[in-house]
């Protein structure tokens, strides 16, 4: 989210009033676009939390500190009819590789 695309994606959901929360690996150029959105926007809240997916070491450090996962003791589904702990904590973070 630090450069292209997501830099871009940033600005404009900022500019607009959203919490922005962005996951990076180089907190560096990330505080640079943030101080920049920021001077564009004042209003702009952007969250930096690092990680670096390569590394399992730092993806389980992120996943135990920034937890989003669920667990239901109840049979539940998604609107896709998934089993509702499955779809969260599982398929989820394959959302962007599925062709939906």
């Amino acid at each position: 989210g630090t450069s292209g695309i997501g830099a871009e994606t940033t600005r404009v959901l900022a500019k607009r009033g959203v919490r922005v929360v962005m996951a990076v690996r180089d907190m560096k150029k990330a505080e640079i676009l943030k101080e920049r959105i920021v001077r564009e926007s004042p209003e702009a809240d952007i969250v930096l939390l690092e990680i670096d997916l390569s590394s399992l070491s730092s993806v389980a450090r992120f996943c135990s500190q920034n937890n989003a996962g669920i667990f239901s003791p109840n049979l539940e589904f998604s609107e896709e009819k998934i089993e509702l702990t499955f779809a969260t904590n599982f398929l989820g973070s394959f959302l962007e590789s599925l062709d939906i």
